[in-house]
């Protein structure tokens, strides 16, 4: 008896577990949550911050729609809108014939916004993400009009490691002329991360940035079969925790990277300056921060649970504006709220905060044990509508009281977690 109820035990809390990852999932997919973040735009026509805030109702009779509107409270049409935001809607613009020579006495043609235009993003998962044991050692100077995949890949462990992929032998030659350039430039081994692009579906190839075991920050990449290496000098007592690299047409900077202290700094090409943004309310391990660049500003977006900041910035990565919002969380929605008095807490194999898949626990608060008494009232007097005895069936009660539907889920299932001749359940 005692074995079977372990057994029933452990099956109850699979059930639950289960239950867990299932129902929520179910719950969210059906009763869909949007926060409806409106988009922030600069126009250098009015120079002013544009919002662009969909319109619920037009949404339900004709689809997705916007209204445009700046912080006046003037409204545009769409057509005003894009002939205002010339920047990101010259492609309608040349269509319609409605693009200007010149904006704000700065001549401009198709392909300089093209090239201008850009977006960068990072989102909180890419701190915990997935390490490569080997990476790609690409040329970046092939002679050739695209790049190519190399045979070459590397790890940075005691030194330089080179092997062909080919045979899987080390490139002696190699990997000695490239460990020998890291420690000429300062290079502390082993490398604690390596930040790179490995693919060729880029403009051109800047190889890798690397942090080593002292903290420090290195450039490195494969020119001409030669190594290159170059150190960047840090600002003092700053910790790099992600680079994320920018090979664009555009080449104006390298990328931009995220520091222990929330930081945001932009690292320019050849010349490797550092420029640190002046930005508010970004926290590395919760916020997803957006940088869209066109010909004459840089905006940068970082977004939470409960609000979202834009800060705009001209070409010289001043603060000229900024705009901050409120969103509405999905917790405290309708659905959440509801979802809150349903579920104790919730499971989930994947987070935004980690690329790796495990087992993610959500707890928001008490409200749910309202619904758990409510159902444990409900399966004590459906025990006594059926003459089950109740003191011989405490663990299920406790279960329910505990676990609330899921427990309910199990009780149900199970049915009997003692002999069939001590006590009857639910028949």
């Amino acid at each position: 008896m005692k074995r079977n109820f372990i057994i029933k035990v452990i099956l109850a809390v699979i059930i639950i577990f289960t239950a867990s990852i299932y129902l929520p999932d179910i719950f969210w997919s059906t009763f869909k949550f949007q926060s409806n973040r409106p988009r922030i735009a600069y126009s250098p026509i009015i120079n002013d911050i544009l919002i662009s805030e969909s319109d619920e109702i037009t949404m339900r009779v004709k689809g997705l729609s916007y209204r445009y509107v700046d912080r006046k409270g003037n409204k545009y049409t769409r057509d005003e809108y894009e002939v205002i935001m010339p920047q990101i809607n010259f492609a309608q613009l040349v269509f319609a014939g409605k693009m200007p020579d010149s904006i704000n006495g700065v001549a401009v043609d198709v392909p300089l916004l093209r090239k201008n235009l850009f977006m960068s993003s990072f989102e909180p998962y890419l701190i915990n993400g997935f390490a490569w044991k080997w990476y790609p050692l690409m040329e970046s100077s092939p002679g050739r009009v695209s790049l190519e995949f190399p045979d070459e890949f590397f790890k940075i462990k005691s030194r330089m490691e080179i092997i062909d992929s080919r045979t899987n032998k080390t490139v002696e030659k190699m990997s000695q002329a490239f460990t020998n350039e890291l420690i000429k430039n300062g290079f502390v081994f082993p490398a604690k991360e390596l930040f790179g692009n490995p693919t060729t579906r880029k403009a051109f190839d800047e190889g890798y940035f690397i942090i080593d075991n002292a903290e420090n920050l290195f450039h490195m990449k494969r020119v001409k079969n030669k190594p290159y290496c170059k150190k960047i000098d840090l600002p003092k007592d700053i910790k790099v925790i992600h680079f994320n690299i920018h090979e664009i047409p555009l080449k104006e900077f390298y990328g931009f990277f995220v520091t222990e202290d929330n930081g945001l700094y932009l690292l320019t090409f050849n010349d490797y300056r550092i420029i640190k943004l002046d930005i508010e309310d970004y926290e590395l391990n919760s916020s997803v921060l957006r940088i869209n660049g066109d010909l004459f500003n840089r905006n940068v977006s970082v977004v939470n649970d409960n609000q979202f900041s834009n800060f705009i910035f001209n070409r010289d990565y001043k603060l000229i504006d900024k705009y901050k919002g409120q969103l509405l969380e999905k917790e405290k929605s309708s659905q959440g709220k509801i979802a809150a008095y349903l579920f104790p807490f919730s499971l989930s194999p994947i987070s935004s905060k980690s690329m790796f898949v495990n087992f993610y626990l959500k707890f928001l608060d008490f409200r749910f044990v309202v619904m758990n008494i409510i159902l444990l009232l409900g399966v004590i007097t459906f025990f006594f509508v059926k003459k089950i005895p109740i003191t011989k069936n405490i663990f299920p009660l406790l279960l329910i009281l505990m676990t609330g539907i899921y427990g309910l889920i199990s009780v149900f299932i199970i049915r009997d977690f003692n002999s069939a001749n001590e006590s009857k359940l639910i028949k």
